[in-house]
């Protein structure tokens, strides 16, 4: 019982840890693409190779931090919940326990 409650803190913790990663990876990300744009307003034009490294950049740098962080906060979020519905279910269950020693069942 108490290694499942450890084990449960830690994995929650790991989520949580990932979590904040992933949003750290999110907003430097959006550093290349504003890079990206400097350089096309800087030189007036925006060339073939200029507008391909924007939306690789847009696709790479943004958009897959983006589902990365929030993979990670789902996560985060099912353990908190699967976390709260067990002990909910242990309380339950401790709660059946007690009245079943308290009263038992009569018997014919």
């Amino acid at each position: 019982m108490l290694v499942d409650a450890y084990i449960e803190k830690m994995t929650s913790e790991a989520a949580l840890k990932d979590l904040k990663k992933w949003r750290v990876i999110q907003f430097a990300s959006i550093l290349p693409l504003i890079l990206c744009m400097v350089w096309m307003f800087y030189f007036r034009e925006a060339t073939e190779f200029g507008i391909m490294g924007f939306f690789l950049t847009l696709v790479v740098g943004v958009m897959f931090p983006e589902v990365k962080a929030d993979l990670a906060a789902t996560n985060f979020l099912f353990r908190q919940e699967l976390a709260t519905h067990r002990e909910e279910i242990q309380k339950l269950l401790t709660e059946q326990l007690q009245d079943s020693l308290k009263d038992p069942a009569p018997t014919a």
